[in-house]
């Protein structure tokens, strides 16, 4: 996806968080970038890290592990179960435990039980997990015919200008420890020192 956030637009490869709406090739809409992913859905922290340790790198020719991501996330997705195991029911359908919460029938597809196998891996990995993330909130559009999905969001939401100031103060910090007199107080500089 590419998103234009007012600055210069970045395209990257992302997961949906939303079971809900869908989205078409080439379809442009109206997001919101967050950073509260942690605390927006109740299962936050494990969608970030999910995403953050089986999702990010580039999964094209990846199809499996890209299948068990996506069911990984839609499961922690929902605010009304917390799923930490993934398997096949007695119907032939998968869940996470709950077929009524949520329940996915891969039908014909030969891998259907390796990608059960990777969500049920990343589902358990995630337990108690504590890390935070960014998403493109697209529920600014409401119900209208052309909403998007809310998808994931590689960084969290910061600014680049904030980035600007953390990394010029950064430099003016090195820039003084390399040039700081001979007898500058080093009990404070120790701080800065890499170890």
């Amino acid at each position: 996806m590419t998103f234009r956030g007012g600055g210069t637009p970045s395209t990257f490869n992302t997961f949906s968080v939303d079971l809900f709406h869908t989205v078409s090739t080439g379809q442009t809409y109206a997001v919101t970038p967050r950073g509260d992913l942690a605390t927006a859905f109740v299962n936050g922290s494990r969608i970030a890290y999910v995403f953050r340790n089986f999702g990010l790198q580039d999964l094209t020719n990846h199809a499996i592990q890209a299948a068990a991501v996506q069911v990984a996330l839609w499961d922690l997705s929902l605010d009304n179960h917390d799923p930490t195991t993934f398997g096949m029911d007695a119907d032939g359908t998968y869940s996470s435990g709950d077929e009524n919460v949520f329940s996915v029938s891969f039908g014909s597809n030969p891998d259907a039980s390796q990608i059960a196998a990777l969500t049920a891996q990343y589902l358990g990995a995630s337990i108690g997990a504590i890390v935070t993330g960014g998403w493109l909130d697209a529920a600014a559009a409401g119900n209208d015919v052309n909403r998007g999905e809310s998808v994931l969001q590689p960084v969290p939401g910061t600014s680049s200008g904030l980035l600007i100031i953390l990394g010029s103060g950064g430099l003016a910090i090195l820039g003084w420890w390399r040039t700081r007199p001979a007898g500058a107080d080093l009990h404070s500089a120790r701080r800065l020192r890499p170890r």
